[in-house]
């Protein structure tokens, strides 16, 4: 098959910062809803069976002894570029001949699995969605290294940081998992690359 570079069959969209905030607020919501599910059916598992199903996050238990500096260093600018290199540029390249949703669906699987925790499973995969999304709409990669930035600065510096229950954290997750739903079901047909025309991509350089 002819080779095509992204330039040619990417939507070519500018992201407006509108935009970029409605990805955001999307991507967080969805994840406090997907994290509660996961949760919910890890315990239920639990009480079930004999024995207590395993969620340990190996990342962070090689990381919660790490210096604030090294851990935004790691965590938010080295893992997103690294990650989004293999997952949204190296492997989704390669998975582009079976067409855009099977590239897409399989890198992002992929994705999510790598992190090897059960209870971030759900979540990851959906960012891989959201950052393989603004990659084909965009044509460039660096918006899904900012935005997985983003997320991991939220998710792996500000969360921690919150109390693990209270009105706050509540309210902000509520806050966020209605915004997120409301934004998918109204701004939804926009915001992902399936929804719009769009050529299959058979083959492509994604430019950085």
């Amino acid at each position: 098959m002819k080779r095509k570079s992204i330039d040619e069959v990417a939507l070519k969209r500018k992201i407006s910062i509108n935009e970029w905030i409605q990805y955001f607020v999307v991507l967080i919501g969805m994840t406090q809803v997907m994290s509660f599910l996961t949760k919910l059916v890890i315990s239920i598992i639990n009480s079930v069976f004999t024995y207590e199903l395993v969620n340990k996050n190996i990342i962070d238990s090689i990381t919660e002894d790490v210096s604030p500096g090294i851990l935004i260093l790691c965590v938010v600018i080295i893992s997103p570029i690294v990650e989004e290199i293999i997952f949204r540029k190296i492997l989704f390249e390669r998975l582009l001949p079976l067409g855009t949703t099977i590239a897409i669906v399989v890198s992002s699987l992929l994705f999510g699995v790598a992190h090897a925790n059960l209870e971030q499973l759900l979540y990851t995969i959906f960012l891989g969605v959201i950052c393989a999304n603004l990659v084909i709409i965009s044509g460039k990669i660096t918006y899904a290294i900012f935005m997985h930035m983003m997320f991991n600065f939220f998710g792996g510096i500000i969360a921690p940081h919150l109390p693990e229950e209270g009105i706050i954290t509540t309210g902000l997750a509520i806050l966020f998992a209605l915004g997120g739903s409301w934004i998918l079901l109204f701004r939804g047909k926009r915001m992902f690359v399936q929804r719009q025309k769009i050529k299959n991509i058979c083959d492509c350089t994604l430019k950085l």
